[in-house]
């Protein structure tokens, strides 16, 4: 009996395999191309240097990046992923293992990273094992790939403890040309091999984060001088580094097989001056003008970002002459640098983590629990309490916001007394100045609650009854059942709930009294002074704020639309 997934032809078809224009390598060719050129321009120009005295580093670190290349090219040869990444991401850490234990700076720091590569080491060797005897192509778990790259974490870590610099700062340009180099590498391959397209995207991903993070730091040395001169080059290549880390969301669609009639179109070889000129026969004026005015749109919606932006890069001189684009924009990232100190974003930053974290764990519990509960159990007051919930949607947030300022200042008896401080949550009359006052009020919401009600409501009940047969309780079937089929729905709910949590400013403001457990938002406040607002450094730390939102959007677009697009049961 033929396989069902394979394509059998007949005598009037035949098989032609369907490719893409390969849009996402060619970005990460060109980013790459930049990254690797401004290094080599900026080497030039003496703005990276190697130490001479400490050779060693810049062997080990060549050589690591060559040995993980090698690793990552097993994807090429192997349907077994899972161990493959492995092998290429330890080696990418190995890569890195001097240079964190350097900036660490002392003996923890390398026994910290002694940990993490061995315990990437065994999860290797499990991984291989483990895959064993599953059908799919694996390496053995003492084979020479798997022997390869724990020879290469061996010679990475031994390297931190024999050379006193390490990977320093100072010669880690090097490594990061040879990061360059091997993207570029992996994408040429990536062209001929399209089917591992989105492999090799995924570990240029990580090997860009590396690229980037060395790039940057050499940004903010450079900045933290009193009168910085930042080099053009260099600036340039901290933008191809970043522009690696944006390749990953562009999609590497696998070319796919399917029948077509002998002599079809389809079974031609991929003609890009073809293409391109079907590309033009098939425009016409009213696609014209819809995309003219949809651009017109679109920038009107982007403009208000873009001078955010600009201004970001500006002085505060230029502001107040309402200059459009900024004079010097290289040095203008210096403000960046400055925003980030003044205003002690390290520790706003770590706060709007943690309180967004937080109140998404509970408002998802709550949400989730009272959603199942108003769409699949029968209780009396049901109906009647799920509306007293949506008639809260109608109460502006203004209203509620003297009410719930007064409870948690313990004017209205509802929190139990009685002080106990734990994991920097607090029980008492007063939360003011808590992680609870920030996080609690937020962890129950009509709109989760009805979005959810309305998802869960959809399944069918003969699922319940299914499960009922197996012995099954409601929250077997919650989470076996209803979680994986409702998963965009609770992943609406979820980005929702962060980009609320994320751009909170008054409630935070009104709440805290100190720099404790102030957000990101809270921060921002810090730049106007009595002596005048500096624009400036207001714009460049607003843009340091959103930047989190735009990446989890970017990352999350084309798996929320597909979520939404083939949500629902089949069969």
């Amino acid at each position: 009996m033929a396989n069902p997934m394979t394509i059998t032809p007949n005598k009037d078809t035949t098989i032609a395999t369907i490719r893409k224009f390969p849009v996402g390598d060619v970005v990460t060719l060109i980013f790459a191309g930049v990254l690797v050129l401004a290094l080599l321009a900026a080497t030039g120009q003496g703005q990276f240097s190697t130490d001479s005295q400490d050779i060693f580093a810049p062997i080990v670190a060549v050589a690591t990046v060559f040995f993980g290349f090698l690793a990552a090219y097993s994807l090429g040869t192997s349907t077994d992923a899972t161990g493959n990444l492995g092998r290429a991401f330890i080696t990418v850490i190995a890569l890195w293992a001097g240079f964190i234990s350097h900036n660490l700076g002392d003996s923890g720091g390398n026994l910290f990273m002694v940990v993490v590569c061995g315990g990437l080491a065994a999860y290797l060797l499990y991984s291989a094992y483990r895959d064993q005897g599953r059908g799919t192509v694996s390496t053995p778990m003492f084979g020479p790939m798997n022997l390869l790259v724990l020879a290469v974490l061996i010679v990475a870590v031994a390297g931190v403890f024999i050379s006193e610099t390490a990977f320093g700062l100072e010669n880690l340009w090097l490594l990061t040309l040879v990061v360059g180099l091997g993207i570029i590498i992996l994408t040429l391959v990536a062209l001929v091999r399209p089917d591992r397209a989105r492999s090799y995207s995924i570990i240029s991903l990580g090997l860009g984060a590396m690229a980037f993070i060395y790039v940057a730091n050499k940004i903010i040395v450079i900045c933290d001088v009193e009168e910085p001169q930042l080099d053009r080059m260099v600036a340039l290549a901290g933008a191809g580094a970043f522009g690696l880390l944006i390749q990953a969301v562009i999609p590497r669609v696998a070319p796919s097989k399917v029948e077509v009639p002998i002599g079809s179109d389809a079974t031609r070889s991929f003609d890009p001056a073809r293409a391109i000129s079907d590309w033009f026969r098939s425009i016409t004026l009213g696609k014209i003008i819809l995309y003219a005015l949809l651009t017109f749109a679109a920038f009107i919606s982007l403009v208000p970002f873009l001078w955010m932006i600009s201004s970001s890069l500006m002085t505060l001189g230029e502001i107040l002459n309402r200059a459009v684009i900024p004079s010097d924009p290289v040095n203008g990232l210096c403000n960046y640098v400055e925003a980030w100190n003044e205003a002690n974003f390290s520790r706003y930053f770590m706060n709007s983590v943690i309180i967004t974290g937080l109140t998404i764990g509970g408002l998802l519990i709550t949400s989730i629990l009272s959603a199942y509960a108003f769409a699949k159990i029968e209780f009396i007051g049901r109906g009647l309490i799920f509306s007293l919930i949506l008639i809260t949607l109608m109460i502006p947030e203004s209203v509620t916001m003297i009410p719930n300022f007064l409870i948690i200042t313990g004017n209205v008896p509802v929190i139990p007394s009685g002080a106990e401080e734990g994991f920097g949550i607090v029980f008492d009359s007063n939360w003011l100045d808590t992680l609870t006052a920030l996080t609690l009020p937020f962890m129950a919401n009509a709109f989760s609650i009805f979005l959810l009600r309305q998802f869960f409501a959809t399944i069918p009940d003969e699922l319940w009854e299914a499960c009922r047969i197996d012995g099954g309780g409601h929250l077997r079937f919650l989470i076996q059942i209803v979680l994986p089929i409702a998963r965009p729905a609770i992943m609406t709910v979820t980005l929702l709930s962060f980009i609320a949590g994320w751009n909170a400013f008054l409630w935070p403001l009104i709440v805290t009294r100190t720099e404790t457990w102030r957000p990101l938002m809270v921060g921002l406040y810090n730049f106007t002074t009595e002596a005048g607002t500096q624009l400036h450094l207001l714009m460049a730390g607003s843009f340091i704020v959103i930047l989190p939102i735009l990446l989890l959007y970017f990352a999350t677009q084309k798996a929320f639309t597909e979520g939404i697009a083939t949500s629902g049961l089949k069969g």
